[in-house]
């Protein structure tokens, strides 16, 4: 028996999924401020960051815009919303709330997806930033008059790059131009706070994050989609979708359609391993490192003593459950330690009270 397991969005009966994102976001910024000033970044973002998709009616860059009706709701399944309002921040809920955005799409590329998350780090910085001390963020006028219509537009860039979509201004600007004005506004809010963010990655260096969204932002613009096609999943998938069609002029939208979902296969296809082996696809990661990872929590954040006390209680066969913020002995004697702190990883009294317990 094979097995076939797709890391992607959309099935052929019309189904769609989602791929989850989470962001702590400090308490004291209104998720009607994320709604207004984050979400028009999340939704032209998709530019770089979506995984493309083949329909009946042409190519699209994203696979779930056709699916959402939404921007922001606490339902997900009676509705398809853009943000998630859903408050489970595992964490200390004085201090954050779970930014849960349910836009975007399953990458294969390791490069989409670094981007998704570092970019819109640096923009929810700016954000929090900005309510914090009471001053602009850059972000206030870049509201959608409709999200869902900007959204559909974005996945049909390819159709027309210089689209315009409405703003609650009234004012049109394309979704380009307005990754752009983005971009603008975080390089001029790293100027000042640097030093803070670079220590908020350690990782990777702002220089690389900023570098590699501008580039991508000028191959866009040239219409340069061949030079993304070794990061981008949509622009990868346009150029074999390109060349099966040279080479095959009669090609069938089933066969089309076959060849997409062989992209996204991590069981059991063969496209994406292909490319990669051809160096047609870029990887960050290599085999090891994700082997490693696999096994060993990072040293530091409260994942490295969660990994010590599930460790630890395995060895001896305790009794215990553990969650994001729990680590519980059940048996034969209650105890718990609560780590609040996801950034933490020095042990906490209860902690250390806990393993005592367990030697």
């Amino acid at each position: 028996t094979t097995i076939h397991v797709f890391k992607n969005n959309v099935d052929s009966a019309g189904h769609a999924f989602g791929c989850h994102e989470n962001y702590l976001v400090r308490r004291f910024v209104p998720l009607e401020t994320i709604e207004h000033q984050l979400l028009p970044f999340l939704i032209t973002r998709q530019l770089y960051t979506g995984a493309g998709r083949m329909t009946p009616d042409g190519f699209q860059i994203t696979q779930r815009a056709d699916f959402l009706d939404e921007a922001v709701s606490s339902a997900t399944t009676r509705s398809r919303p853009m943000v998630n309002t859903r408050d489970e921040p595992h964490a200390d809920p004085d201090s954050f709330r779970r930014l849960h955005v349910i836009i975007g799409d399953s990458n294969r590329s390791q490069w989409s997806t670094w981007m998704k998350l570092a970019v819109t780090h640096l923009v929810l910085c700016a954000i929090e930033d900005a309510f914090r001390h009471g001053v602009p963020s850059g972000f206030e006028q870049y509201a959608f008059a409709d999200p869902a219509a900007a959204n559909r537009t974005v996945s049909r860039f390819l159709d027309n790059p210089r689209a315009e979509l409405t703003l609650e201004s009234g004012e049109s600007v394309s979704a380009l131009g307005l990754q752009r004005r983005y971009y603008a506004a975080v390089k001029a809010f790293i100027e000042t706070h640097g030093d803070a963010l670079a220590s908020s990655l350690p990782a990777t260096t702002i220089d690389t994050i900023m570098g590699e969204w501008s580039r991508v932002l000028d191959a866009l613009e040239r219409g340069a989609y061949d030079a993304l096609a070794d990061r981008v999943d949509w622009a990868a998938k346009k150029r074999l979708f390109d060349a099966l069609k040279r080479r095959r002029p009669d090609v069938t939208f089933a066969q089309m359609e076959q060849l997409e979902l062989d992209y996204h296969d991590i069981a059991n296809g063969r496209l994406y391993g292909s490319l990669v082996a051809r160096n047609q696809m870029r990887e960050l990661l290599t085999g090891d490192n994700v082997e490693y990872a696999v096994h060993n929590p990072p040293t530091d954040t409260r994942a490295a003593l969660r990994g010590r006390f599930v460790d630890a209680a395995l060895n001896v066969g305790a009794q215990f459950s553990a969650d994001w913020t729990h680590l519980t002995l059940t048996a034969p004697e209650r105890r718990e330690a609560i780590l609040l702190d996801p950034f933490e990883a020095e042990p906490t009294l209860g902690f250390e009270q806990l393993m005592e317990a367990l030697n």
